[in-house]
């Protein structure tokens, strides 16, 4: 059933922007159209189909079946789009890109303490497929046709988690948290917390905080401002309305990470201009907010703060127990929870935190059927140092060449993109640090979009031909 509802909000969707387009109808609208689609398709959690069950039990944060996803049908697309618009006239992969892709692919394949092989196989072949996808779409559209098109999903996309979230929590109606998801799960009843159509609250979360992000990057682009600006209210609403507190301090930092090395950055960080007109009314509206807002509600429940704390806390003792064995290349992607289950009589919890107040009444519960609530200590744990210190490198690199990245190119939809990707890595490092969420797929595809639309969106431009800047921070 929940399914049913899914095809018909995607083809409630589809006929929106085919009404709202309808006076401009061209094949530049119809790729926009499909872009959004996709875009939108990304936020249900049961859209996917399970075609094979390798186990019974999950043992990693990629689930325990090769899964037919959303890009995959849109794969189709866009190689009728290649053949028909393109002649299948593509510009080849980086070198180095696949040198790594296959370097990566042998390490995971191979790795020697990884007791449930096939597990990493169905991450494997997840990361690949979706690689080849986000190859073929930047080769079908242009930069401008794609950024748009996100924009148009993801309007659809906090529409109707707004709706989901006034319906429950606020209207107390549980029977919508049902209708996307059967699985889906709610907070006790003291706590808010709406899954949307992702089946839980924290993935709500963490979902909402990447189009909060890029609507707010939209908006300091001036990039349809007005619209930008309500869609990144609406955005705040939903994820205070998740209650994941993890990800509205996510949200908090990536912006502040934003304005300070976007819309600052001809300055230093710390110099006084960027002080005085962007740290001080970054923390006076901070400080409104959160003694005239509901938002500090979310952090009033001391008992459940402090139960959180110290159930992470074993999780993360028991991360360090598994590093400390195979600190160099892990036990395997999507493999730790088995090796931690296989362990367990090495890991004396009781004694660990007994002289803590929390009561370890049924560690099994949490710990053992739950990946790791930390995707950094996740990423150790499964690929070790080796495996983790090219991704930390090219998050850093990220980072230490933004500016320098947002002043070569003066295009709109490059800083929006850059911009967007730079608050995903923000959030998936607050918000990652104590759950796990991010590395859901529905919460993968999108990261992994704008991480690979912001190592390719100069080369989409070039090979394009946007070689006008007459859109260039302007008022759309």
């Amino acid at each position: 059933m929940d399914r049913i509802c899914i095809f018909g909000a995607l083809i409630v969707g589809f006929f929106y922007l085919l009404l709202s387009n309808k006076d401009k109808f061209n094949r530049e609208c119809v790729s926009q159209i499909i872009v959004a689609m996709y875009v939108f398709s990304l936020c249900f959690s049961k859209l996917c189909i399970p075609i094979y069950q390798v186990y019974d039990v999950t043992y990693g944060s990629f689930g325990p079946s090769f899964r037919l996803e959303s890009h995959a049908i849109f794969f189709f697309i866009l190689l009728i789009i290649l053949a028909q618009q393109h002649d299948w006239k593509i510009r080849r992969p980086r070198t180095i890109v696949l040198i790594v892709a296959l370097i990566y692919s042998l390490y995971i394949i191979f790795n020697p303490f990884n007791t449930v092989r096939p597990s990493a196989l169905i991450a494997l072949e997840y990361f690949i497929f979706y690689l080849i996808f986000l190859y073929l779409l930047s080769q079908s559209f242009e930069l401008k046709t794609i950024t748009q098109g996100i924009y148009l999903g993801f309007t659809i996309t906090a529409s109707l988690h707004l709706v989901l979230a006034i319906l429950y929590p606020v209207l107390g109606i549980e029977a919508v948290v049902k209708v996307f998801n059967v699985d889906s799960v709610v907070r006790s009843i003291e706590r808010i917390g709406t899954p949307g159509t992702l089946g839980h609250p924290n993935a709500l979360g963490a979902y909402s905080t990447y189009y909060f992000v890029f609507f707010l990057s939209c908006f300091l682009v001036k990039y349809h401002r007005k619209k930008s600006l309500i869609f990144s209210i609406i955005s705040i609403i939903v994820i205070f309305l998740s209650g994941s507190r993890s990800a509205l301090v996510a949200s908090v930092v990536a912006s502040v990470a934003i304005v300070g090395l976007y819309v600052f950055r001809h300055h230093k960080i710390f110099s006084p201009t960027t002080i005085l007109k962007g740290g001080i009314p970054i923390a006076a509206v901070l400080a409104l907010v959160w003694f005239t807002s509901p938002i500090s509600t979310l952090f009033s429940d001391l008992d459940n703060l402090e139960s959180m704390y110290y159930s992470r806390l074993m999780h993360y003792y028991c991360a360090g127990e598994i590093i400390q064995d195979h600190p160099l290349v892990g036990v395997g992607l999507n493999s730790h929870l088995k090796y931690l289950v296989d362990n367990s009589a090495l890991i004396d919890l009781e004694k660990t935190f007994e002289n803590t107040d929390i009561d370890i009444w049924d560690p099994e519960t949490f710990m053992f059927e739950n990946p790791i609530h930390n995707i950094w200590l996740i990423l150790l744990c499964e690929f070790g140092v080796i495996g983790a210190i090219p991704v930390l490198f090219y998050i850093g690199r990220f980072f230490y060449k933004f500016k320098k990245r947002i002043a070569q190119n003066n295009e709109q939809y490059h800083h929006i993109i850059l911009n967007t990707t730079l608050g995903i890595i923000v959030c998936l490092f607050v918000h990652g640090m104590s759950d796990w969420t991010p590395l859901t797929q529905t919460c993968l595809n999108v990261s992994l979009l704008f991480l690979y639309l912001s190592s390719y969106s100069s080369h989409i431009s070039a090979q394009k031909g946007e070689t006008s800047s007459s859109s260039a921070l302007t008022t759309a």
